[in-house]
């Protein structure tokens, strides 16, 4: 779902009076230009901003974040003196140069007409200085994250051009065919020479987004052709995937909860295709040393596999076939740990994840190093906390929760939890796997 602001705000084109209008809470009727706009999963907000901060070298007052999205505004000068710096993310889905984003209670009529027309203003009222500024910036942009890459190029001489329409939240009076063709309808008039597509495919130049959440619009067009990820070139495109793969940026939003230092040893215990691992050994070149695991052989061999591609020659990452549940590691050798546990849905079953993740919770406190980090996301909402309370000694939990925040995982309302080991108690342990093997023994008799 895409949803827009949480308050009604007005700004204008200048830096210092739009931080004033974002304190004033001023009607937001008049729309904002030239800003920088990245889409991220619901729930890494936070991680984004930072990434935002370090690489673009912004102040953080001008960097601000939606449900599913962060908003730089004015759109900084840094990166477009250095777009290749574009490639640098590992949080973000889409990266895009906006060029307006309007409030209106318009948007919200129950009149077709009136609600349309006020998108098409609020298109329309876009300079075309402002779009001619975003097709400057994708012809700057590399197509993709190699050192040689080449810049974006126009395949005829004008831009082709697609919309991609999106529409969250009650009260729209149309439907989201209804927005993409008013948005186009609001482009002509200021780019009356751009070619516009019926159909997304290999020929369009520039992609230009527009999202409605309730009275809230965004519309800016996309500095890169097809997945960020794909084209960044930190994971290979030829890897082997499972049958629910975690995206790379929600693993980068994962391991963004935790440091990891040089020389850490980092864990995946159900690694899957192993793009945890991966994208942590990625971003850690020759810092780190990874253990990906899994009980599946032919996940364990699609971790080899892709561990094995070019682009993965320096990574450090040892591959091992195990239960999670059952580590052969010796206590506290382990510096930091994230995972994506089985949600009981495609992957496994509610009732297996009753069994598992108390077990598996308490092996990451026996493994894991006093004050170590573990970032754990799994949608069985309900199972993942109860697990992590019930590995707890005489000093109360074996684990300090420091985080806890929904994320979207293709669709799913998943919980991240951010546990920092306090201490870990082997006979308390030793006591609670006893029960639990009893119960099982007790209901495999029943059966």
């Amino acid at each position: 779902m895409i949803c827009g602001m949480n308050t009604e705000t007005a700004y204008s084109f200048t830096p210092s009076l739009q931080v004033k209008a974002l304190r004033s809470g001023a009607s937001a009727a008049m729309g904002v230009h030239d800003f920088l706009w990245l889409t991220c999963s619901t729930g890494q907000e936070s991680s984004v901003m930072d990434e935002c901060v370090t690489l673009l070298r912004v102040d953080r007052a001008s960097v601000r974040r939606e449900k599913g999205k962060v908003v730089v505004s004015p759109f900084p000068i840094f990166l477009t003196e250095n777009p290749s710096v574009l490639w640098r993310f590992r949080g973000v889905e889409n990266v895009l140069f906006g060029v307006c984003e309007s409030a209106q209670e318009k948007f919200l009529s129950s009149s077709e007409a009136v609600a349309v027309q006020a998108i098409r203003d609020a298109v329309a009222d876009v300079p075309r200085e402002t779009w001619m500024k975003a097709l400057t910036q994708w012809k700057q942009t590399p197509v993709d994250g190699t050192a040689a890459a080449a810049l974006n190029v126009i395949a005829d001489s004008m831009p082709a051009y697609y919309v991609t329409k999106k529409r969250g939240g009650e009260g729209h009076s149309f439907d989201s065919t209804t927005l993409g063709r008013t948005v186009w309808d609001g482009m002509r008039l200021q780019v009356p020479s751009w070619i516009a597509t019926i159909g997304r495919d290999h020929t369009i130049d520039l992609e230009v987004h527009s999202h409605l959440h309730e009275k809230q619009l965004f519309v800016g067009g996309r500095l890169h052709k097809g997945s960020h990820w794909k084209r960044s070139g930190v994971l290979a495109s030829n890897r082997i995937h499972v049958s629910t793969p975690l995206k790379p940026n929600i693993c980068a939003g994962m391991l963004s909860e935790m440091t990891i230092f040089s020389g850490n040893i980092f864990m995946d215990p159900m690694a899957g295709c192993g793009t945890l691992a991966e994208v942590a050994a990625e971003t850690n070149k020759h810092r780190i040393f990874c253990i990906a695991g899994d009980l599946e052989r032919g996940n364990v061999a699609k971790i080899a596999h892709n561990r094995g591609l070019a682009v993965h020659t320096d990574a450090m990452i040892d591959v091992i076939l195990w239960d999670s549940s059952n580590l052969p590691l010796r206590d506290a050798c382990i510096d930091a740990v994230a995972s994506d546990l089985p949600f009981g849905k495609r992957c496994g079953s509610k009732a297996n994840n009753h069994r598992l993740y108390p077990r598996f919770c308490l092996e990451m406190a026996r493994v894991l190093v006093d004050n170590g980090k573990c970032t754990l996301l799994s949608a069985d909402r309900r199972t993942l906390p109860r697990s992590v309370e019930m590995a707890a000694g005489a000093r109360g939990c074996f684990f300090k929760k420091q985080r806890t925040f929904s994320v979207n995982v293709g669709g799913l309302d998943a919980t991240t939890m951010v546990l920092k080991k306090e201490y870990y108690d082997d006979a308390r342990a030793t006591e609670m796997q006893k029960k639990w093997d009893a119960k099982e023994s007790k209901k495999r008799k029943r059966e």
